[in-house]
């Protein structure tokens, strides 16, 4: 017998279905031939030959890669929305750049969505609100929103609800920018003045009409 107790000739079998300690809700299969992988509790109910003393064949061998290699994935999926706040779209760019697979990482996503940790109109809403709190306009943020992959409905949606929730004065935001950029621009001649004033605040976010207005509110020569 070899250190895998089997002869050279014997066909590899299961040794050991346990509990996978650092996981909960999955377990560590292990072969005698000395492969292990680690997939979740419903490939055992889907497959009942994943039992001790079962017979490795070539088709479970190939059920057991694609489960574990679709936890990896999951796993590193997950790993990268903890870091940071991450669109469907962005977090397919980032799992193209681990695995050149387009099916598994759907199926990837498919869970993550159904668990509820990859959520668009949530990271819309974090990210518009973070932005509103910046003094950004409705503008800058919707570009940044469908720079994320965000569709333009749901953010559009998402943009009203904030507005609402947090009851967001977007002129009040634009006359507190414009006022704090008025101090850094002293001493320059008034058209100019109002120039960059305006040119800044389209940068920020803010619509013509509403700088208009708000420029018009400011005094000349402060």
């Amino acid at each position: 017998m070899s250190n895998h107790d089997q002869t050279d000739e014997s066909p590899p079998t299961i040794r050991s279905v346990t509990p996978d300690s650092r996981r909960d809700g999955r377990v560590r299969v292990r072969a005698t031939d000395g492969r292990a992988w680690s997939v979740d509790i419903d490939t055992l109910g889907n497959y009942p030959a994943v039992r001790e003393g079962g017979a490795l064949d070539e088709r479970l061998v190939g059920v057991l890669d694609a489960a574990s290699q679709l936890l990896t994935l999951q796993d590193r999926a997950i790993g990268m929305l903890a870091r940071a706040r991450r669109s469907r779209r962005e977090l397919v760019q980032r799992l193209r750049r681990v695995v050149d697979a387009p099916e598994l990482i759907e199926r990837v996503l498919t869970r993550l969505a159904a668990l509820g940790v990859l959520d668009d109109a949530a990271v819309a809403r974090a990210e518009a609100a973070s932005r509103f709190r910046r003094g950004e306009g409705r503008r800058k943020i919707q570009q940044r929103l469908a720079a994320k992959g965000i569709d333009r409905q749901t953010a559009e949606q998402v943009l009203g609800e904030v507005i609402e929730d947090e009851a967001v004065d977007e002129e009040a935001l634009c006359r507190a920018a414009a006022e704090r950029r008025l101090r850094s621009l002293q001493g320059v001649e008034p058209d100019a003045r109002r120039r960059r004033l305006s040119a800044f605040l389209q940068r920020r976010g803010f619509s013509g009409d509403m700088i208009g207005r708000v420029l018009r509110s400011l005094p000349r020569d402060p």
